[in-house]
């Protein structure tokens, strides 16, 4: 079994199609006719985003909560997670490191139609 089936993403944030067979969502024609192997196959990619979340705004605290919950639900996968307070211990800012694995038809399958 390949790893990628041990973190498939969880039924919350799964779409209904689109997808690999992990689970994960598909990045390009996802009409392509596939044979079980090639579906099986397909590559998968991670999208890495990097960003700081200051948790005393309240945007950022909504946007920092979303992107944990879709960790939590293996939409995303945590690269790092770290916590910067002030000197007075008063504000919390989270540096987090992300990505979203999605899977990528490859070009000679996409012009299969």
């Amino acid at each position: 079994m390949n790893i990628l089936g041990q973190f498939g993403m969880g039924a919350k944030y799964k779409p209904d199609t689109g997808t690999t067979a992990y689970g994960f969502p598909l990045n390009g024609n996802v009409n392509a006719n596939l044979t079980q192997e090639e579906f099986e196959s397909i590559p998968h990619v991670l999208n890495v985003q990097v960003r700081v979340f200051d948790l005393s705004n309240t945007t950022d605290l909504k946007e920092y909560t979303d992107v944990r919950d879709r960790i939590a639900n293996k939409q995303y996968v945590q690269l790092d997670r770290t916590k910067m307070l002030s000197t007075d211990g008063r504000e919390i800012k989270i540096h987090l490191e992300w990505a979203e694995v999605q899977g990528v038809l490859p070009k000679h399958l996409q012009r299969r139609l």
